[in-house]
């Protein structure tokens, strides 16, 4: 590769060399090992090669202009067996750079944004160009611990001042990994099981949201940015499907207003009907309208073949290239809608010394768009070329490049090597702005997703022209500067809709009743909301209602703040069986319908709790089921003007029927499937309740953004 050291001469060559020369002879492959290390054990001292600090927004913009903007790129090195803190990049910064023959001189080109000492091991990234920040999540590798046992962390990375922050932690499972041992298996049961997988920020309804994917649940998750607000989660999509146990999500990607994540069939559990191989689903990004639009199964010719996982890996099989556990773990798309596929090697990151070299086997594959929601894989012939050292060895990250019909992929060329190779789309090969190959580092193992950084400038319109010579010039401004909404807060009649049914009596995970969570998160909702006038004598009002087998009104609209903590506490004294979702709305809506009590100037808005299946519900007169009659209850309150807010508390895919909420349903109840939340935990409602006070009165209007307002 043309970014390799002098120094490492020949034997470096060699490395990279399969492009041209296929695989080296077992002496050949000795020599290249030896130069390797002697490499790594030059640079160990300075511990980093690349220059440190953030970059501005300006030179992200000018190459993005240029038509070579910078990425990001996750690197993995210090091992369980290093300090901690060991100072190597965790998150680098680069462009596609002309070919200089001494290697170091390329990664003295690369901006750490992140070390290995403030975030450990990450892969996903997601990239919030409106503030400048990078988001990366936690990984579980075999050898390369998360920080601080966290492996559900998520970081904030400025990538303006290079800060990092921890941000927000998802329960992920517990570290598996044992800082005595790198021996062969060790800490591999944890891989693709523990942690995170890819992130993404998608748009929902004007609101920014992450997206991520807890690979220990095996839900997806969804938090408000900037300010990791939690707003539940939703199944993958091959939940449902009789294969479910072997189901393991991975890679996301946001396109066309759509949210696709890949899951893999895992094989783990043989007895299990199935097939090896990836699917990819479409939803919303609040989970709504999910489908399956790919499926591949991973029988095509390749060497070595795709095996299902298993945690016992054959050393043997491995290193003579016979074995090779999928994970699908990148996505992105072309400007024709064709998407491009990232495989990963999941023995690859079991590995827990160099026994188990040469094992580089990732994979690249297009998919063709076939219709409006179906995509057909193309693996025969194989189209890109990632043969470096071996017929494949692609990592699986994979980045769509802005504005030009290619990707930037990540390769392994040896252990300690990694990069990243800019392929054209259309032919498979490698074509970059510069020469289309970057070295990343010499020094750590392997590394995860790549993500661009691409920031654009907004045009003000030219003026009308003129007689004058020249015409003015245009004026730039940065995209986040485009919009500002003043400071100011509505008023809002709310009624809070409360679950009073007997599961409800459930434990939650910090072992307390589930309405004990909801009342502490209402009292802290109470206390979100100005129920004291202003000098205007403007102010909130509540009501609250509680519903199993009946509905009833605890106490009608007012700012009385004890009233409304004494109505919250009474919750738990008329807990009985059912769920009346239809007259629970019904009670709502009487409640923000009360004349003597309605502030004309106040939003009426309904906040609907539940954790179960409508019960006990009557159906229509004519024909249907419960569920046309709670429809039908949110449709007459939606058609008077009353947002509906649905939160609910449950699994739909849980074990215990008790334990099962219908997303489906209270999706449509809401207002909007934005107006939608759902979490398997009533912990979580606390953050939940708080979010959805400051949402209901900001008063700027949708698609408009005041930047310095902070949320709790």
């Amino acid at each position: 590769m043309s970014k390799r050291s002098t120094s490492a001469g020949e034997a470096a060559s060699a490395v990279v060399g399969g492009r041209e020369s296929g695989v080296a002879a077992a002496g050949a492959l000795a020599a290249v090992v030896l130069v390797v290390v002697a490499v790594l054990t030059a640079t160990r001292p300075g511990r980093t090669a690349t220059a440190q600090g953030g970059i501005s927004a300006r030179a992200l913009m000018d190459a993005t202009l240029a038509g070579n903007p910078y990425y990001a790129g996750t690197l993995w090195g210090c091992s369980i067996d290093e300090d901690p803190g060991c100072g190597l990049p965790a998150v680098v910064a680069f462009t596609d750079t002309p070919a200089d023959p001494d290697a170091f001189a390329v990664l003295a080109r690369h901006r750490t944004l992140s070390a290995s000492s403030a975030v450990g091991t990450v892969n996903g990234l997601a990239w919030d160009p409106a503030r400048r920040q990078l988001y990366a999540a936690a990984y579980h590798h075999a050898l390369h611990p998360a920080a601080g046992d966290a492996p559900g962390a998520l970081y904030r990375i400025d990538v303006g001042t290079g800060d990092a922050r921890r941000w927000a932690v998802l329960a992920a499972g517990a570290s598996r990994h044992d800082p005595a041992g790198r021996a062969l298996g060790h800490n591999a049961s944890g891989v693709g099981r523990v942690g995170l997988g890819d992130i993404e920020i998608a748009d929902e309804g004007g609101r920014p949201v992450l997206v991520a994917v807890n690979l220990f649940d095996r839900r997806i998750w969804r938090l408000t940015v900037p300010d990791a607000v939690p707003l539940g989660s939703f199944a993958h999509g091959a939940t449902g499907e009789p294969w479910a146990a072997n189901a393991r999500p991975f890679g996301l990607a946001v396109h066309d207003g759509w949210l696709y994540h890949a899951v893999v069939d895992s094989r783990e559990d043989p007895g299990l009907p199935g097939t090896l191989g990836v699917h990819v689903y479409r939803s919303r990004p609040d989970g709504s309208a999910m489908r399956e639009v790919l499926a591949l199964p991973l029988d095509y010719p390749r060497v070595p073949p795709w095996t299902p996982w298993t945690d016992a890996v054959d050393a043997a099989a491995v290193r003579e290239r016979r074995a090779s556990q999928p994970m699908a773990v990148g996505l992105a798309f072309r400007p024709d809608g064709d998407m491009v596929l990232g495989l990963r090697d999941r023995v690859d990151d079991i590995a827990g010394n160099w026994s188990y070299l040469p094992n580089l086997d990732g994979d690249l594959i297009p998919a063709a768009r076939a219709g409006p929601d179906r995509w057909v894989a193309r693996t025969d012939p194989e189209h890109y070329g990632d043969a470096f050292r071996f017929d494949e060895s692609a990592t699986g990250a994979v980045a769509a490049v802005p504005g030009r019909d290619g990707v930037v992929a990540g390769v392994r060329l040896w252990s300690h090597v990694r990069a990243a190779v800019w392929f054209d789309n259309r032919r498979g090969s490698i074509a970059g702005p510069a020469d289309g190959e970057e070295w990343l580092n010499l020094e750590t193992y392997d590394g995860g997703d790549i993500e661009a950084l691409a920031l654009y400038p907004t045009a003000t319109p030219a003026p009308a022209p003129t007689a004058s010579p020249a015409p003015p010039p245009r004026l730039h401004l940065p995209l986040t500067l485009n919009e500002r909404c003043p400071p100011r807060r509505r008023r809002v009649d709310v009624a809070l809709v409360v679950d009073a049914s007997t599961s409800m009596e459930r434990p939650t995970a910090a072992g307390r009743p589930k309405l004990a969570a909801v009342q502490e998160a209402a009292r802290l909702f109470l206390d979100q909301l100005h129920l004291a006038p202003d000098a205007d004598r403007r102010h909130d009002q509540v009501a609250i209602a509680g519903f199993n087998a009946s509905a009833w009104t605890a106490v009608a609209l007012t700012n009385d703040a004890a009233a409304l903590r004494g109505a919250v506490d009474g919750l738990a004294g008329r807990m009985a069986p059912g769920t009346r979702l239809d007259l629970a709305i019904e009670h709502g809506q009487a409640a923000l319908s009360d004349a003597g009590r309605r502030r004309a100037e106040n939003a009426p808005v309904m906040i609907l709790l539940t954790d179960g299946l409508p019960n006990g519900v009557p159906t229509p007169p004519s024909a249907g089921a419960q569920e046309d009659t709670v429809l039908a209850r949110a449709a007459r309150a939606k058609a008077v003007g009353m947002q509906i807010y649905a939160i609910g508390v449950g699994r739909p895919d849980a074990a215990d029927p008790a334990d099962r909420i219908h997303a489906g349903l209270l999706r449509a109840v809401a207002s909007s499937p934005a107006h939608y939340v759902d979490t398997p935990d009533a912990e979580a409602l606390a953050s939940i309740y708080q979010a959805l006070a400051v949402t209901i009165t900001d008063g700027c209007p949708a698609g408009r953004h005041n930047w310095g307002r902070r949320w709790p």
